[in-house]
């Protein structure tokens, strides 16, 4: 994993090199990093497997730039079953205290966009409820609907 830091700052560095060979005249300031994609849908012992890694990876990020904002996995279109608000209770309890937002990511199915909103607002209060005062976010960074 890499994230822009102070050693990429011109084209005489590996990575100033790679990234201005790429045609990215200057670096990028990357301020949000999701870890990895709907990984929610794997089996319990995903969950354990994403946690730990997380940690290394937020550990990683914090040391290259501690102003990029971590966003963990959070749950993938969770109509349908209710095994996404243990995903979320799992990823609060475990990294709650070092992540700034959880991504989600709709898919409609049919659904009312204002239905996204309860489930925004239900995340949110699993999030609460697991880590009082937190200033965890919820943010939706992929979306998509179903027109068939």
């Amino acid at each position: 994993m890499y994230i822009y830091d102070d050693h990429d700052s011109d084209a005489s560095t590996d990575w100033g090199a790679k990234r201005a060979a790429l045609g990215i005249e200057n670096p990028v300031n990357v301020k949000y990093m999701e870890l990895t994609n709907e990984c929610d849908q794997y089996t319990d012992s995903g969950r354990a497997w994403y946690t730990n890694l997380a940690k290394e990876h937020i550990a990683a990020i914090n040391a290259a730039n501690a102003n990029v904002k971590v966003m963990a996995c959070g749950p993938t279109a969770p109509w349908g079953n209710g095994e996404w608000k243990s995903w979320v209770e799992y990823i609060a309890e475990n990294l709650g205290t070092q992540i700034d937002a959880i991504s989600f990511h709709p898919y409609y199915y049919g659904h009312e966009t204002g239905t996204l909103l309860e489930y925004i607002k239900e995340i949110k209060a699993i999030i609460d409820k697991k880590i009082p005062g937190n200033n965890i976010k919820i943010s939706l960074t992929e979306h998509g609907r179903d027109w068939g």
